[in-house]
């Protein structure tokens, strides 16, 4: 196995550093002698420089630099390229029920509207090639080394800060790194993933209060869950510019992962229980011994 790094932080003599990826990445050392390519690298986090513009930022990695890889991968002679898409191309919300691989695209940020577009143009490039394609569309993923939502829930919970989140009843699918990582070999090892593409979950989802329960036991505290309309809470976070964050918490988002089982055979083998734990022992470790240093 080889890694395509950007630095040379934690280099290995297996792995290759390619630098800023886009449109001018050169992949030749990292893809020479090379038989798969799972492409995991994107922008993923919102733009705050007003100078810039968001969506073309997003652009110049997400779709650009996919397909400079892809062209790369494609002279190479690669058997098969398995493309981490986001069940955001699918959209931000379900109702009662779960999105699923036959749904019409419907994205709503400039994440979800960029993965949809490299979606769109690796099978438009593949097709007819010798290389086959296969994408997964994951849920929020979480585990050791989590960023974002996830990392500032358990800093807010071990600080013992009241959450005003008790009152939230939605569902929301959730996926764990390594449910993640053995669906991505489940593609490489099978060519029924030629060309396919697929929705993947752990399925077991859970509300937002229950979340923050499974976390808190983890870390050891007991959680100060407070009831808060849901109306008041998406205005607050309207009035604060974070409607999108807010969704996130309030609302649902539930994901069929039935077509992979049937088709590949894979199952999580992970429970939910089991991958929050690892979760939070990475917290416990890194933060707490972190705090204890300084």
């Amino acid at each position: 196995m080889r890694r395509a790094l950007r630095s040379t932080r934690e280099l290995t003599p297996e792995d290759a550093v390619v630098g800023e990826i886009g449109p001018g990445t050169q992949w030749r050392d990292a893809l020479d002698g090379i038989d798969a390519v799972v492409h995991l690298a994107a922008r993923t986090h919102i733009i705050r420089d007003k100078a810039e513009d968001p969506l073309a930022a997003y652009r110049r990695i997400n779709v650009s630099g996919t397909m400079r890889l892809a062209e790369y991968a494609v002279e190479f002679g690669v058997r098969k390229f398995v493309f981490m898409s986001s069940i955001k191309v699918n959209g931000e919300t379900t109702d009662t029920v779960p999105f699923r691989e036959t749904d019409a695209p419907r994205p709503e940020d400039a994440y979800g509207e960029t993965k949809l577009e490299a979606e769109t143009l690796l099978a438009e490039r593949t097709r007819g090639s010798n290389m086959a394609l296969a994408t997964l569309r994951p849920p929020l993923v979480y585990g050791a080394g989590v960023k974002g939502n996830l990392l500032r829930l358990m800093t807010l919970l071990a600080r013992r800060t009241p959450l005003p989140l008790a009152s939230i009843d939605n569902r929301r699918s959730l996926i764990s790194v390594e449910n993640l990582a053995s669906a991505v070999v489940a593609c490489l090892d099978s060519t029924r993933s030629d060309n396919r593409t697929y929705l993947i979950a752990d399925g077991e989802d859970i509300s937002t209060p229950e979340l923050v329960r499974v976390i808190a036991v983890g870390l050891g505290v007991k959680p100060r869950l407070v009831r808060c309309p849901v109306p008041l809470l998406d205005a607050l976070a309207a009035l604060a510019g974070r409607r999108a964050e807010a969704a996130r918490l309030t609302r649902s988002l539930q994901v069929d992962s039935n077509l992979i089982r049937r088709e590949l055979a894979w199952s999580p083998a992970q429970s939910l229980a089991l991958g929050m734990g690892e979760m939070v022992r990475w917290y416990n470790a890194s933060f707490c011994a972190r705090a204890i240093a300084e």
